[in-house]
């Protein structure tokens, strides 16, 4: 989760609107695409949890986390003053990404700590929120915030690619519908 709201709420959401404008982009239509970031992830958010039912958790935080990063790496060059298709692209891809790390999150928290899994979840909610640090040295300049927080997200997943502590587990299948909130 150190990632997660380094990427999401201490980047994107603070700094996102002022680096379009500083670009050329008009407030409001910048606001626009973030309003779409937040569509997306309604979407994103279903698709993973479909996902997490069906893929080992732990592969899918590292790709989203890895994807992530790479296209904050990105995203500073497809600032302008007009909405290009590969801006289009990222505010779709980022959408689906933006919240897409909470059901393999609370999957992971289940495992581990069983019927505990919803406070264990709840304090590492919260420890995303201590990650909201946002830097913003003058109009112009986003990169003390953009370089640092990129490298997190594709370190994250080549940290998770070398770790191999906890075993995969068995193979995941999807739950029947009835089974879906009793722990197990």
């Amino acid at each position: 989760m150190m990632i997660c709201g380094a990427t999401t709420m201490g980047l994107i959401q603070p700094h996102f609107i002022p680096a379009a404008h500083d670009h050329g982009m008009p407030q409001t239509v910048a606001a626009g695409l973030l309003a779409l970031v937040g569509i997306f992830d309604i979407a994103g958010t279903i698709a993973s949890g479909w996902l997490t039912d069906r893929v080992d958790p732990r592969y899918l935080l590292l790709a989203y986390y890895v994807f992530r990063g790479l296209s904050l790496l990105a995203l500073p060059v497809l600032f302008g003053p007009e909405i290009e298709a590969q801006m289009v692209a990222f505010i779709v891809f980022y959408g689906l990404d933006w919240v897409a790390t909470i059901p393999p999150t609370m999957a992971l928290c289940r495992e581990l700590f069983g019927a505990s899994a919803p406070v264990v979840f709840g304090w590492v909610s919260r420890r995303t929120r201590w990650e909201r640090r946002s830097w913003r040295s003058a109009p112009g300049s986003c990169a003390t915030s953009w370089v640092p927080t990129t490298s997190r997200g594709t370190s994250a997943g080549r940290w998770r690619s070398r770790r191999s502590r906890l075993p995969a587990g068995p193979p995941r299948r999807a739950p029947a519908a009835v089974d879906t909130l009793s722990p197990r």
